[in-house]
């Protein structure tokens, strides 16, 4: 098959039913398509994956846990649909690749953009090993724009290897950049912001929609029923009068004033976060548009966890916002300090500038600087 001009794929997790996984993938396409490239989400569907986001095992499991799940399986269900019609409306997809085919995607594209989001984190992708490029031949196209590990570190040869063959690297956490050159003793690989702030506030506004509820606290937290977020977002409550607007995936029972929200969509994701009065959370993608949408946001970070160490911490700092993390004592809690958002934003225009210059060394060949 001929090769087509100016065809960039992107390999990235946007078959994830995650908010911020598909948010980011539309993000990069997006600008892409802005500064003129013809941007294809490869749509790639790892068996790893597709199982653990849509299939699930009742088999092994107590009388209790069954029963839980038999519960929540019309929540996830909805919860595929509202994904599935997310992807088709606003990710611009190429034809479905599986492992034994994704090779012929080769001939498609100029190059591939491998990121964003924890594509390199092995454990996330079952150590499937075409989000590290396997499938590529030509180690030229190879290119990857706020490539994640995550947590993950290892030393596995075939994992290495495969590393190496990478032509232009941006990851988007500092301790990956260090990470990636010390085991490719390489010294170019770039620091770029995520997706999501390559494009504008504005442009985000223009997909939300408008809610019902007028004043609200949005509570987001991937740690679970368990978090003792919810227990912050009481305390903000109790002291505001706000009712708590909590994105959930489980069928569970609530206080009075918690509004659930099982089935919502990605754009419903970012309304909830545009009409907030407060954001908590403890996602990095949440933090992430609570800064775009200059929110007064509150972010929980696990307490075994340095701020550094975390993907959220990470950004709080690049961004000299680290006073916005909650502390152990929440008496000491000033819940209506704004975030310093004048230095903040600075920063934030200088970082998104140099991950456009980035970009820009992929598409039009240009040097890194």
């Amino acid at each position: 098959m001929e090769k087509k001009a100016n065809k960039v794929g992107i390999l990235t997790f946007h078959r994830a039913n995650n908010y911020g996984a598909v948010l980011q993938a539309y993000a990069l396409q997006t600008y892409l398509e802005t500064i003129g490239v013809n941007a294809e989400i490869v749509d790639y569907r790892s068996a790893y994956l597709e199982k653990a986001y849509r299939g699930h095992s009742l088999a092994n499991k107590d009388i209790k846990k069954l029963l839980r799940d038999l519960s929540d399986w019309p929540i996830r269900y909805l919860k595929n649909k509202a994904f599935e019609k997310y992807r088709k409306q606003y990710l611009n997809l190429s034809k479905t690749y599986l492992e034994n085919n994704v090779i012929e995607s080769n001939n498609m594209y100029d190059y591939f953009v491998f990121g964003s989001d924890q594509i390199w984190n092995y454990n996330l992708s079952g150590k499937d090993s075409n989000y590290l490029g396997a499938f590529v031949s030509d180690k030229k196209k190879l290119n990857s724009y706020a490539a994640s590990f995550g947590t993950y570190r290892t030393r596995e040869k075939e994992y290495l290897e495969m590393l190496k063959r990478f032509n232009k690297v941006s990851v988007r956490e500092e301790s990956g950049r260090k990470f990636f050159n010390e085991i490719t003793d390489r010294t170019d690989t770039k620091l770029v912001m995520d997706p999501v702030f390559l494009i504008n506030e504005n442009k985000w506004k223009s997909l939300v929609n408008e809610k019902k509820v007028k004043r609200y606290i949005f509570l987001y937290t991937l740690q679970g029923e368990k978090t003792k977020m919810k227990e912050v977002a009481q305390y903000l409550a109790d002291r505001t009068g706000l009712k708590i607007v909590e994105m959930q995936a489980w069928l569970r029972p609530k206080p009075k004033n918690f509004i659930p929200r099982y089935c919502d969509t990605p754009i419903d994701f970012l309304s909830w976060i545009s009409g907030a009065d407060y954001v908590i959370t403890d996602s990095f993608h949440c933090t992430a548009f609570s800064i775009i949408f200059k929110k007064k946001f509150w972010v929980k970070i696990a307490e075994c966890s340095e701020i550094s160490d975390s993907r959220v911490g990470n950004l709080l700092h690049l961004l000299h916002l680290e006073e916005r993390v909650i502390g152990k004592n929440l008496e000491k809690w000033d819940i209506d300090a704004m975030p310093k958002y004048e230095e903040a934003l600075d920063k934030l225009k200088k970082e998104i500038n140099f991950s456009k210059e980035f970009v820009n060394t992929i598409i039009k060949g240009e040097k890194i600087k």
